[in-house]
């Protein structure tokens, strides 16, 4: 139970600084593809328009010789904003759905005040069903 609490804080807090910082949080990895190097970043990202994102980006780099991370942790923390102009209605609500084949860039997107309001909703739910639970003989 602690653990859902400790998500709807992270998320409350990213909630009140979505709307004017961009966060990011993921793994990076990279392989090797001959002259080239495939960069692939899976992201939890609060870009400062208001919406959190869920989704991939892959890039294609020339092959340096350095060494490949295969495996890396990355974020950037409380950068400012890069906000996406809204296509739509509900782009303007906060749900985003982005499949960009040319930059092979993939994104479900959802108003960042959802993530702490369903957490908050299921802690306290939880809570309940416990309680009334214990009660019972």
């Amino acid at each position: 139970m602690a653990w859902l609490a400790s998500f709807t804080c992270v998320f409350m807090v990213m909630w009140l600084s979505s709307y004017h910082f961009y966060t990011s949080v993921g793994i990076d990895t990279e392989e090797a593809r001959g002259a080239q190097i495939r960069c692939k970043y899976y992201r939890f990202r609060w870009p400062g328009d208001g919406s959190f994102r869920i989704g991939t980006v892959v890039l294609l780099e020339s092959n340096s010789g350095r060494p490949l991370d295969t495996f890396d942790l990355g974020g950037r923390f409380f950068q400012p904003g890069r906000p996406s102009v809204p296509q739509s209605l509900w782009n303007r609500l906060g749900f985003w759905w982005i499949d960009a084949q040319s930059t092979e860039e993939s994104w479900v997107g959802m108003p960042s005040w959802l993530p702490p309001l369903l957490s908050g909703t299921t802690a306290v739910w939880i809570v309940r069903t416990n309680r009334r639970s214990r009660q019972q003989p």
